[in-house]
Parts: structure tokens; sequence; C-alpha cells
């Protein structure tokens, strides 16, 4: 495959191939070279920090209707509810990057992390509403994407982050959504299955 890297042993000792790599890495620009003119920067001239990462969205479905019947209940529901998740979400790798409302931003090295720990608080958050009438049931809609993203100041910023938002708006109640590139990423490394 064409994102594969090729190391010297993977050649098979084919000349032509050698000659052919080697003269299209002589037509490249490579990154890290040279002047870091072209480099996105951000205040004061810093270079901005980016990397590639797993992002899960979350929001409960209904939260406003909740807030509307009972704000000190609703809101001390949640909290208890994030505290639970919370260590599923660390024990997979995962960092929570902020909490808005009832909205839930997490941010994985990996795919598998991400998907495992979303199947595990779905899981968690069944449990933990088996019994509470449908007004008092919060059951989180979670939207999962990979991305580039762009760290500051221990936040996230990026189409990936805006991505994952809009996959989890897309999520039933109690479900999660992931895109494309997830789903090829996950293929045959999950024990839940995929839809479209």
């Amino acid at each position: 495959p064409p994102d594969r890297a090729l190391g010297p042993a993977q050649f098979g000792g084919n000349p032509g191939l050698r000659q052919a790599l080697t003269a299209q890495l002589d037509n490249c620009q490579c990154l890290g070279r040279g002047d870091r003119s072209g480099a996105d920067t951000g205040p004061g001239g810093a270079i901005e920090q980016r990397r590639l990462a797993a992002i899960l969205s979350a929001d409960v479905r209904g939260y406003s209707r909740m807030m509307g019947a009972d704000e000190t209940g609703t809101l001390n529901q949640l909290k208890a509810h994030r505290a639970a998740l919370v260590p599923l979400i660390s024990a997979r790798g995962g960092r929570v990057v902020k909490t808005t409302g009832d909205g839930l931003l997490v941010e994985f090295a990996s795919v598998v992390a991400a998907c495992e720990a979303a199947l595990d608080m779905q899981r968690l958050m069944r449990e933990r509403n088996s019994g509470e009438p449908d007004a008092r049931r919060m059951d989180f809609r979670m939207g999962i994407h990979l991305g580039d993203v762009i760290v500051d100041e221990g936040d996230i910023y990026g189409d990936g982050v805006n991505i994952s938002a809009r996959l989890q708006e897309l999520a039933e109640p109690g479900g999660i959504v992931v895109s494309e590139v997830v789903a090829s990423s996950l293929r045959g490394k999950l024990s839940a299955s995929l839809t479209d």
C-alpha cells in the first residue's frame, strides 16, 4: 500500500525499484528541513503543536429539558455519572480535555482505545440508567473521529474536533457514531460490530 514505509530489507534486492524510489525521493520536498518560514505559527510566532488523535465527543440527550425540570438534581446526577465514567476513560489511556455543560471532549492516542472506552462507558450508563424513569435517564450520544488537532494549553482544536462533535449529534441516545477513517482502522480489531 502507498502509505506503508519500505525499509532496506523490503526492497528485495530489486535495483529498478530502488532507483525509482530514489528518483521519487529526490523530487520530493521534505518537511522539517530548511527554514520554517512557511510553518504554522501561533501567537508570538511560536510554532503550533499538532498531533494525530482519536477524538471522542459526547453529550446527554434531553439535558436542557432535564435542567428545566430540576437544575440541582440534574447537575448532581451528571457529576455522579462523570465521576463513574472518568476511570473507564483513563483505563483506556484517554484524557478528558474538557467538559462543557453536559458535553465531554476526550482525546485518545488510539482509535481502538477510543472505541473500547466508548463501549465501556455506554455499558456502564445502561446499568446506571436501569430502573430510572425516562425523564431521569441520562443517555449519552457519542461521536469518534481520527484527525489532526492543534494543542494549545491543554485544549485541542481543529476540524477533527468539529467532526467528532457532528458525529455525536447523529448518534442515537446510548449510541456511538464513528467516521469512515475510524471504521477502516477498526476492522478486525474490535469485538463489537459496525453498521452503516
